[in-house]
């Protein structure tokens, strides 16, 4: 379970491997609170953390720290630890931040993608030149995809507005207060 008291740890960890390179250290701890005004990219949960540092200019390379901080960060127990590299605010409000190399696999069956993406992953993985490789479905809820025959739906007059919320009811549930 992540506490303040293991990202405090990690956190010295990150500011021996950076050394006079760290400029700054963010640490968010726990779920986030739920905001309709944001889109988040990802679920976290209460014994989740995240932590984002920037490093000087010209200094030690993002790569090059995260090869230091590695070993001693895995050796805490317990820990599912993943790593970005060269990822900023900027870049994500662009829609440019995420893992350089990128696979994606299509396919009706979700245990068949599901098994797909998992042999992909271990077989890049495998490789020496990658590292921190993952796959989408780690933690995730499966994804669901509606195509609706407009033709039918007008002949039934049903709009779209009105399905939308029946689906989203569905799968979510409704807020009653």
């Amino acid at each position: 379970e992540t506490t303040n008291e293991t990202v405090a740890v990690i956190e010295d960890i990150l500011r021996k491997a950076a050394g006079k390179d760290m400029r700054a250290i963010l640490s968010e701890v726990g779920r986030l609170p739920n905001d309709d005004r944001i889109i988040r990219e990802q679920q976290t949960e209460e014994n989740t953390a995240q932590m984002r540092i920037r490093l000087a200019a010209g200094g030690r390379s993002a790569g090059a720290v995260v090869r230091t901080a590695m070993p001693a960060v895995n050796e805490l127990y317990g820990m599912d630890v993943s790593w970005e590299v060269g990822s900023s605010a900027l870049a994500q409000a662009l829609g440019t931040a995420g893992p350089p190399i990128t696979v994606e696999i299509t396919g009706d069956s979700i245990d068949d993608l599901r098994l797909g993406a998992e042999k992909i992953r271990k077989s890049l993985a495998g490789q020496k030149a990658l590292w921190n490789v993952r796959s989408s479905f780690e933690g995730a809820p499966p994804e669901m995809r509606f195509y609706l025959k407009r033709a039918v739906a007008d002949g039934l007059g049903v709009d779209l507005e009105t399905i939308g919320d029946v689906l989203e009811t569905a799968l979510d549930g409704l807020k009653v207060t």
